[in-house]
């Protein structure tokens, strides 16, 4: 049983931290979108963070037990960069 939770909290800080890279990264391509000139250095680096995470929430493993509000965070993110990345690119 102990290891079972111990599965489980690996899995939801992935989770977490899946989604705490995720704020990052859209608070990032915010800063860069409000610029008045987007070069392609900009549309570099935010190819290069909607690729990131759009690759790293499909290594997420749900279990029956992981939060479901976890799951629903990261897909919103998720989902969020697959936008971004399915406009600009």
């Amino acid at each position: 049983m102990a290891f079972m939770v111990m599965t489980q909290s690996k899995i939801a800080f992935k989770y977490e931290e899946y989604i705490k890279t995720g704020v990052e990264y859209l608070k990032k391509i915010e800063s860069i979108s409000s610029k008045k000139e987007f070069d392609n250095a900009d549309k570099a680096r935010v190819k290069m963070m909607c690729e990131v995470m759009i690759e790293e929430y499909k290594k997420l493993s749900p279990t029956v037990l992981t939060e479901a509000s976890l799951m629903q965070e990261a897909k919103k993110i998720y989902m969020k960069f697959k936008k971004i990345y399915e406009e600009l690119f």
